[in-house]
């Protein structure tokens, strides 16, 4: 177990800096999410009161917003940065928002028509 451990450790570190670069512009864009945009939020509660929340049928709110901009930005970091060196993040929505995960990829994939069927 050591020797695999040892030798993904030696696979992933150069890419170390390009990990903790996309899991701070993932960070940030759940910060806005949280913070920034309490007028939208006040808003949207207010229309959802006066309509009975029949309004959320018809619009998405804030917070769905950001979480598609999160699975448009981890697809895109895929396509453009990480399928070229054989790795592949998952989308941190899809696990909860609890974990991003690195998967090594064993098969060439071909950037734009795999990735483009799964969003």
């Amino acid at each position: 177990v050591l020797w695999v451990i040892r030798k993904v450790d030696r696979f992933l570190q150069p890419c170390v800096f390009l990990f903790q670069d996309t899991n701070i512009l993932v960070n940030d864009h759940f910060i806005n999410v949280n913070g920034q945009h309490a007028d939208v939020i006040i808003f949207a509660g207010c229309m959802a009161c006066l309509t009975a929340y029949v309004i959320y049928f018809c619009t998405e709110t804030h917070y769905e917003k950001c979480l598609k901009k999160v699975s448009r930005f981890i697809h895109e970091q895929n396509e453009q940065v990480w399928t070229k060196r054989g790795l592949l993040l998952t989308d941190p929505v899809e696990r909860g928002l609890r974990v991003i995960e690195i998967a090594l990829l064993t098969e060439p994939v071909q950037v734009g028509s795999d990735l483009q069927k799964s969003v």
